[in-house]
């Protein structure tokens, strides 16, 4: 995006595919990068969580000399119990790994340094995480070398490791837009972890492994650990995983892209080339992202807490977990309304039956169209916004 004269602010949310689809993904990532230009820069990639199919795509993306450069990658703080699960469910379930996702799993940011040179990662925790007292509310400008820059807004500072943090529901300003009189910002949500994922799966590698649950729960901390897991114990982990049967979501970074105020704005919506709405002149010209979001319970609440004030604005929202039935949230799209569109990626149903059809009934029941995104060429959906 970009207002009048300004530089262009370019940012990503994920990068990936599932199973065989490894064609379909570079297709895309060709066109990224034809369009953006080898070694165009990227000022905010997202990654959503560790699952395989969230990030498998960055590697060749982002690939020294014949890719685009990222300037700062943002991702939710995830336990090294939770990349082991992810890990384990690629590997289980025929999804796709590398050197690079495994040493994102033991060490994401050293995995990220390496492979990517120097880039800023920036983690998100969730709101009221008593571990990262020392945040203020103060402006905190991460984007300080001349290029098109974003600013944090919202509680944000170091963690204890003197990493930087910011808090979930925390404003990144796109200073570019803003100057320009068009007040637009990226919000990362990040809920808190499912502390149940960790127990059954430690309680599993442990027997396992033939060592005590604590004696475990010290060691997992040390990527180095992680990583000798990875090379030595991945029969272990494998059953690990299996016995845990771990069927929740792990922590995932959920995003709103869009205005913070009412702005004159036309939106149109192409699918397969073809356009499928007029276009349309409202304040809606928003995007929110869910991932493989877990919204339930306190979750669901904390979620829709951060992004209430900006439903008014989002046109597009895709569904958690690709419309798994799992994670149906009938709440999240009767406060969005009819007016939105909502997109699942994923190919014909098999194992996982995605998009389920709950889910296709409650977004039929509230008036919400329903797009699919899937490995075919003709089921690619492009948004284009313009506003003044």
């Amino acid at each position: 995006m970009h207002g009048g004269s300004s530089p262009w602010f370019r940012w990503l949310y994920d990068c990936g595919e599932y199973r065989s689809h490894h064609d379909a993904r570079d297709r895309e990532i060709g066109s990224v990068i034809r369009d953006w230009g080898v070694g165009g820069a990227v000022d905010v990639a997202f990654i959503s969580h560790a699952d395989s199919d969230h990030i498998n795509g960055f590697e060749g993306l982002f690939l020294s000399g014949k890719g685009l450069k990222p300037r700062a990658i943002m991702m939710p703080q995830i336990t090294a119990i939770e990349r082991l699960v992810s890990w384990c469910a690629a590997v289980e379930e025929g999804g796709v790994t590398s050197a690079f996702y495994d040493a994102f799993i033991a060490n994401p940011r050293r995995a990220i340094a390496s492979a990517f040179g120097d880039v800023q990662v920036i983690e998100v925790v969730p709101r009221g995480d008593e571990n990262f007292s020392n945040f203020d509310d103060a402006p905190i400008d991460v984007a300080s070398d001349g290029l098109p820059a974003w600013r944090v807004v919202g509680p944000a500072g170091d963690d204890q490791s003197g990493r930087p943090v910011i808090q979930s529901g925390s404003q990144i300003r796109v200073q570019a837009a803003w100057t320009s009189g068009y007040p637009w910002v990226l919000v990362p949500h990040v809920a808190a972890e499912i502390t149940g994922l960790r127990k059954d799966f430690i309680k599993a590698l442990a027997a396992g492994m033939k060592i005590s649950e604590r004696r475990l729960e010290e060691r997992i901390h040390d990527p180095l650990y992680v990583a000798s897991l990875l090379k030595t114990q991945g029969t272990k982990l494998r059953a690990a995983y299996r016995d845990a049967s771990p069927s929740v979501n792990a922590t995932t970074l959920s995003l709103y892209a869009g205005p913070v105020e009412e702005m004159n704005g036309r939106h149109q919506i192409h699918y397969g080339g073809r356009r499928i709405r007029p276009t349309e002149r409202s304040g809606r010209i928003g995007w929110l992202g869910t991932g493989d979001a877990e919204l339930t319970g306190d979750r669901l609440q904390d979620f829709l807490d951060v992004f209430d004030q900006y439903f008014l604005y989002v046109k597009t929202v895709t569904t958690p977990h690709h419309g798994s039935a799992r994670n149906r949230v009938p709440a999240l799209w009767e406060a969005l309304g009819p007016d939105v569109t909502a997109i699942s990626a994923a190919d014909p149903p098999k194992k996982w039956n995605h998009p389920s059809t709950v889910v296709l009934h409650d977004l039929a029941r509230h008036g919400i169209m329903h797009l699919i995104v899937s490995s075919a060429p003709r089921s690619r959906v492009d948004e284009f916004v313009h506003y003044n």
